[in-house]
């Protein structure tokens, strides 16, 4: 067996599983600059239903062919955390891996990941507390089933216990986005010596943001048709795939500089405030969960309590 034919054969040896809408981008881009790890450059869906069945069992090392023989490999994939099909499935075929998973208090991700849905196409255009009110009814299910998931994956202490019951602890890091805002330097440290390379490597993207929001509905209504050139979604499911080539990519970019341009100087980028009931809804809804990640964690969460009062 040929030196390049063993390396094309590689698995990854740790996984970024999320959270959506958590930093997991800002630590994504932050990893690929060190010299000792390669990742791809987009996300990679391989554990999810329906891609799982439709992947060879090469697809994976084929994603590391590129990648140097002393270089650590490893994807990112937010839906890992959330999706319950794939820990099962990422312990069977990588039992060794590492894995690495930021948090972000569960209010805040959940009006995030509603903006980037609309943003996506995946849901309709609406404001924030009468879509919010809409997911919570059940009200868009049948229509967009996705939209459960803007709530649903901010349970952490139900999805994270999929991956303790499967993996050991040791090779779990949890982080929460306060801790890169708190210190990213020092946090950054942590994942570098979890994964085994050179700890005190700066990437040039320390003090960067990856992934923002944006909260405006003019802005999402053109920065949506934008989404159509680069994601495949058909109404009625909850699947989305990427179409990653020049031309969409492209497409992609040229609206979002119409956006910064035109839109983004005309109405700015002002989050809305959730409406009191729509916050006590959302607090009661996550209090057992939250008392569950706290015992997986051993890490008290009183912040995260307090921003949702």
């Amino acid at each position: 067996m040929t030196a390049l034919h063993r390396q094309q054969l590689r698995a990854p040896d740790f996984l970024i599983i999320g959270a959506q809408r958590s930093a997991s981008s800002y630590l994504h881009h932050c990893l690929r600059e060190h010299p000792q790890l390669f990742l791809p450059r987009n996300e990679v869906v391989y554990f999810e239903d329906p891609d799982y069945e439709q992947r060879d069992a090469a697809f994976l090392s084929r994603l590391f062919a590129t990648a140097a023989p002393t270089q650590r490999c490893g994807f990112k994939r937010p839906e890992l955390l959330s999706r319950p099909e794939c820990p099962e499935r990422i312990s069977q075929e990588l039992p060794d891996a590492r894995l690495v998973a930021v948090l972000r208090e569960p209010i805040s991700r959940t009006v995030s990941a509603y903006f980037h849905y609309m943003r996506a196409g995946v849901l309709p255009l609406a404001p924030l507390n009468v879509g919010i009110r809409q997911i919570l009814g059940g009200e868009l299910d049948a229509e967009f089933p996705k939209a459960r998931e803007v709530v649903d994956y901010s349970r952490y202490g139900e999805h994270l216990l999929r991956y303790y019951q499967l993996f050991r602890p040791s090779s779990i890091l949890v982080l929460l986005d306060e801790d890169f805002r708190q210190g990213a330097l020092a946090t950054l440290e942590r994942v570098h010596s979890f994964l085994g390379v050179r700890p005190d490597f700066v990437p040039s993207m320390l003090t960067e943001r990856a992934n923002s929001g944006v909260y405006s509905l003019p802005r999402l209504r053109l920065l949506r048709t934008g989404s159509r050139f680069v994601y495949r979604y058909r109404r009625g499911s909850r699947y989305v795939s990427l179409r990653d080539n020049w031309r969409t990519r492209g497409a992609y970019r040229a609206v979002r500089w119409a956006d910064r341009a035109a839109l983004a100087p005309l109405y700015g980028n002002a989050a809305p405030e959730l409406a009191h009931d729509v916050r006590v809804e959302l607090t009661k809804l996550f209090a057992s969960d939250l008392d569950q990640l706290e015992a997986l964690l051993d890490r008290p969460l009183d912040r995260w309590r307090e921003a949702a009062a």
